[in-house]
């Protein structure tokens, strides 16, 4: 069973939680629960970008950068090459169970 607080999951993209510095680099970032997250990964690529019929994407980690109380503040940069991208989160809770976040 999923352990992981839904409700304390924070991400919204156009914000600051998702924006360009310069050139083709985007800055992601997502908040959860303190404590309630082993691990992120952010699978991402160009959304037109088929091969086979199958989206070509990246895997990537992201960084713990601070907490609080009670959030956690996780981030990565990522590089695109047509200033253009789609992406989702997989958060691993402390039992290892999965959960998927877009």
């Amino acid at each position: 069973m999923i352990k992981i607080n839904k409700a304390a999951i924070y991400h919204r993209p156009g914000n600051q939680f998702s924006y360009s510095d310069f050139d083709n680099f985007i800055n992601i970032q997502i908040n959860t629960q303190r404590d309630d997250i082993k691990s992120i990964y952010l699978y991402y690529g160009d959304p037109n970008d088929f091969n086979g019929g199958e989206w070509s994407y990246r895997k990537l980690s992201l960084s713990l950068e601070g907490q609080s109380k009670l959030h956690a503040y996780w981030t990565t940069k990522v590089n695109t090459e047509h200033y253009r991208l789609r992406y989702y989160f997989e958060l691993i809770d402390l039992d290892s169970n999965v959960f998927y976040y877009d």
